[in-house]
């Protein structure tokens, strides 16, 4: 399907067809009442979509979600769109939504989530579930959510009952309101995952130069175990345990997910927090952590550490600068139950403290520089 021009008050394209390629379209809403751009969904034949293409298409002036998953897939890529003006998510997996791979890449998302407003629905832009290996690289997502001052949660990209995925080369900017009631986060991930790498990103909350922004409740990355109290959205998509069982559940399926050790990778990233209420960074239940060659960056004292609180079986925190406006409170602590934790080579403002583990080297050695 290629080369049309929709204009919609519904949906602008619904298929569910294997071999399905949807290129250089625009789809807007009509006379702004339109919903969602471009929805996959089941076919008559219930098995798995063998290959979808989306790329090179405008999509913008919508009510509703860009692009919505909801059917098993083999091979998804989406690449080369434009997607502005958006009310919900840029793009929303949700349902029956599966991928064997899924690549989003070279995506321009700008002004999505307009139309997050409600108090009892927490708001994603990029929702991703339940994908053996998928590629976020280098996409612009900016100026989210803007409006969501009463949304429970804010989240730039979702990721839950992923296996194995790359995030890289991606710039997040505008990530939330000027102040919120809820959470806002750049990107958060569940922690029942094989291998995660959060690599070479450009994280910063700020938009523009003229926003005021409030103390909040904002993070850049945020890792987690399965909540007690997940916030529903409106693509369902939240994990729970049962008798040591990992499960997914959305609008119209339940999942068992794969009890992994989870691996995650955060390196060469460019974070900047601004008016942060607690830290920039938080990472939990994860089995081994590689937090290196990062610049970190916040001019808020939220919490201790107000940079960086890492937490996993084994914690490597290499080649990393941490800055920030005071010197003598803590910037990071890397927390290991096993005491496993190697720190050395980084520069930073504030202290670093390694609980329950010893350093090797020992964070008092001048391997690492404090209190530039």
């Amino acid at each position: 399907m290629a080369h049309n021009c929709i204009y919609t008050n519904g949906d602008g394209i619904v298929a569910g067809v294997d071999a399905l390629t949807i290129t250089d379209n625009e789809i807007s809403g009509w006379n702004e009442n339109g919903q969602h751009g471009i929805v996959i969904e089941e076919g008559v034949d219930p098995s798995t979509i063998d290959s979808l293409r989306i790329s090179a298409n405008r999509i913008h002036d919508l009510q509703g979600n860009a692009i919505v998953l909801n059917a098993p897939i083999c091979t998804a890529i989406i690449e080369d769109n434009q997607l502005g003006d958006i009310g919900l998510s840029a793009l929303l997996m949700t349902g029956s939504s599966r991928a064997d791979h899924l690549v989003f890449a070279c995506n321009q998302c700008l002004r999505v989530g307009n139309g997050a407003t409600r108090d009892d629905l927490a708001y994603v832009a990029v929702q991703l579930i339940n994908i053996t290996r998928g590629n976020i690289n280098h996409n612009t997502l900016g100026f989210v959510a803007l409006n969501a001052t009463a949304v429970p949660a804010v989240d730039a990209i979702y990721a839950v009952g992923v296996q194995k995925l790359a995030i890289t080369g991606n710039r997040l900017f505008g990530i939330g309101p000027d102040r919120s009631a809820g959470q806002v986060t750049g990107i958060r991930l569940l922690a029942q995952f094989a291998h995660i790498g959060i690599c070479d990103n450009e994280i910063m909350r700020r938009g523009t130069e003229d926003q005021k922004l409030a103390v909040s409740d904002w993070q850049a990355i945020r890792v987690h175990g399965v909540l007690a109290n997940s916030i529903p959205s409106s693509g369902l998509a939240a994990a729970f345990v049962v008798a040591q069982t990992y499960y997914l559940i959305t609008e119209s399926r339940l999942h068992v997910l794969s009890n992994e050790l989870p691996d995650l990778s955060i390196r060469g990233n460019q974070i900047i927090g601004e008016q942060v209420a607690m830290r920039v960074i938080e990472c939990f239940d994860l089995s081994n952590l590689l937090f290196s060659e990062n610049t970190c960056k916040s001019d808020t004292r939220g919490q201790d550490p107000y940079i960086a609180l890492l937490e996993a079986e084994t914690v490597t925190v290499v080649h990393n600068r941490l800055i920030g406006r005071f010197r003598d409170v803590m910037a990071l602590a890397a927390v290991t139950p096993v005491k496993q934790a190697i720190v050395m080579g980084n520069t930073s403002t504030g202290y670093i403290s390694v609980e329950n583990g010893n350093p090797v080297p020992d964070s008092k050695f001048p391997t690492n520089i404090i209190g530039v």
